[in-house]
C-alpha cells in the first residue's frame, strides 16, 4: 500500500521540477499530487489503525495527525527556505532554481518516506485472515444451529 501511493506522488514532483514551464503539466502534476495526497492520507489512518490494539484507536489516530500536520508544516517551511534563499540577482524574485530544487527535494523525500514505510511491520504485510470471533456465552454459532 505505501508503495502505491508514493508511486503516485513522486511522478507529481518530478513533473513540477521537470516541466514547470508547462501550464498543462503543472495542471497535470497538481492532479496527480492531488490523487496522491487525499488516497494517502485516507489510506494512512486505516493502516495506523490496524496495526494496534482497539482501545488504543484514539490515541494513534491522534498522535498520526499530529505527526502529519509537523510533517506538512517542516517540509513547507524548508521549500520555503530554499525557494527564498535562490533569487535573482539584484533583486528579492526568487529564481527559477530555488523551485526547481524545492520540487527536486520534495520528490527525493517522498521516495524515502516510501522505502521507510514499507519497512514499517504490522499486519499490512500479513495475508491471512484473522478468525471470526467466537460468540459470546449462550448463543450458538452458525454451524452449531445447521449442522
Amino acid at each position: 500500500m505505501p508503495d502505491r501511493y508514493g508511486r503516485i506522488h513522486h511522478p507529481g514532483f518530478t513533473t513540477y521540477a521537470g516541466a514547470h514551464g508547462a501550464e498543462g503539466a503543472i495542471y497535470a502534476g497538481s492532479a496527480v499530487l492531488g490523487i496522491g495526497v487525499g488516497s494517502a492520507f485516507a489510506a494512512l489512518a486505516n493502516l495506523v489503525v490496524s496495526v494496534v490494539d482497539r482501545s488504543r484507536t484514539g490515541e494513534v489516530t491522534g498522535i498520526n495527525t499530529i505527526m502529519r500536520t509537523i510533517g506538512g508544516s517542516l517540509g513547507a517551511q524548508i521549500a520555503a527556505s530554499v525557494v527564498a534563499s535562490r533569487t535573482i540577482p539584484g533583486t528579492q524574485i526568487p529564481a527559477e532554481s530555488g523551485y526547481t530544487t524545492a520540487f527536486v527535494m520534495s520528490a527525493i523525500a517522498v521516495g524515502v518516506a516510501t522505502l521507510v514505510a514499507l519497512t514499517v511491520p504490522g499486519r499490512l504485510w500479513q495475508r491471512a485472515t484473522a478468525p471470526a470471533p467466537s460468540p459470546p456465552p449462550g448463543v450458538a454459532s452458525p454451524a452449531q444451529e445447521f449442522p
